[in-house]
């Protein structure tokens, strides 16, 4: 792993500061997302869910926006002139903690969280695959926060920190991603051998959407891990500055899609209802003509 991500020339620079405006459409894509999901969350009529949904993504919005400035702050670490090589210590050590920048775990963890827990409640049915996935999150967790650990920290080169994450996160969500596939692929023939059809169903959908949720942090995972190793180290600030925001999108576009779901079946009942007292009407209506 290279001791700085971005080499200190002009180029590197230009890089860096393409990546930041990457990273900006990704944030206004967050932005978006969290705008029309809280008004989607709010109609919803389980005030304690409600509660719970709403915290959620508040809070992941604001891990996005600490990534956001923390961006900007490397960036202006960067280019700031040497005279002021103490604000340069001082932005990097509110930016980052050798080399992990400070929101970078939470993401990841805030967007495993809602793959291992909402979604799970349909898709494990045995105390095995509970206690294999519960075993599998609890690693890749414990990796993260061994990073931590003062002792750990003090003898991390710069850039091994976000690597670890990197590395954790791609395996985990690979892992949780292959489980619900396997699920999905068992819960499919059971249904065929019964002589049922499980196409278009919510159970699918739902497990499509988690699938696509942890591919999409799975791409940029190893997009991330294969410039940080390979030829491409300069173009390593791409997926640094995206992942944060990605761990944000995915968890964002399964609540999104879930409480849009649950809005349109219930303007649909409303609809149904309303058609319903309408024929009832001219019916009656009708009979009295008569």
């Amino acid at each position: 792993m290279p001791r700085r991500f971005i080499q200190p020339d002009l180029s590197g620079y230009k890089i860096e500061a393409l990546a930041i405006v990457i990273s900006a459409i990704a944030y206004g894509i967050v932005l978006m997302l969290f705008f029309n999901t809280f008004w989607l969350v709010v109609r919803t009529k389980e005030q304690h869910m409600r509660k719970l949904l709403l915290g959620y993504i508040c809070v992941m919005v604001s891990l996005s926006t600490g990534a956001m400035v923390q961006e900007i702050i490397f960036m202006m670490r960067d280019v700031l002139p040497k005279t002021t090589e103490d604000a340069r210590s001082s932005m990097a050590d509110l930016s980052s903690l050798r080399g992990i920048p400070l929101s970078f775990p939470f993401t990841t963890w805030g967007a495993d969280g809602v793959l291992v827990s909402r979604p799970f409640n349909l898709i494990i049915c045995s105390h095995w695959d509970l206690l294999k996935t519960n075993m599998a999150t609890s690693h890749f967790l414990g990796g993260d926060l061994i990073l931590f650990i003062p002792s750990r920290v003090s003898r991390l080169s710069p850039g091994t920190g976000v690597s670890v994450i990197a590395m954790s996160t791609l395996l985990c969500n690979s892992f949780l991603s292959g489980l619900v596939v396997s699920r999905i692929l068992h819960y499919d023939r059971s249904l065929k051998r019964s002589g049922l059809s499980n196409h278009d169903s919510g159970y699918n959908r739902i497990v499509a959407m988690c699938i696509e949720s942890s591919v999409l942090i799975v791409v940029v995972s190893l997009v991330f891990i294969i410039f940080a190793y390979g030829s491409f180290s300069l173009y390593i600030s791409f997926p640094l500055f995206i992942l944060p925001h990605i761990c944000v999108i995915s968890p964002l576009l399964i609540i999104f899609r879930v409480a849009q779901g649950r809005a349109y079946s219930f303007s649909s009942i409303n609809n149904s209802r309303s058609r319903n007292e309408e024929s009832d009407i001219q019916f009656r209506h009708s009979i009295a003509a008569s």
